[in-house]
């Protein structure tokens, strides 16, 4: 049991996206170029990071009318998204966006 929990630990740590997640994708229209992530799931919360319509995601949580995301950025590979193969080493942006602006692909 202690190995599992390790080994689950470890791939959380490396940016390796969690079973749980599923795959989405950012919604908007054409003259939106970006819209925010947030550190937290509130209006409040400090901005961290901006994604594009039709970015993939992955939906990994959900508080309220917030969903957590992990995605890939100029320094994040985030593997299984897109054409991205999925790696053990590779790693994921990630914060909290209003779910209003994602579209789930399950």
């Amino acid at each position: 049991m202690l190995t599992i929990t390790t080994a689950a630990i470890a791939l959380m740590m490396q940016g390796a996206p969690a079973s749980a997640c599923t795959l989405g994708r950012i919604a908007g229209n054409p003259r939106e170029t970006r819209i925010w992530v947030s550190l937290a799931p509130s209006p409040g919360a400090r901005r961290t990071a901006r994604v594009k319509p039709g970015q993939p995601v992955f939906l990994c949580a959900a508080k309220g009318v917030w969903v957590f995301v992990r995605f890939a950025d100029r320094r994040h590979s985030c593997g299984g998204i897109g054409s991205r193969p999925a790696r053990a080493g590779s790693t994921c942006a990630e914060g909290w966006i209003e779910r209003r602006r994602i579209i789930s692909e399950r």
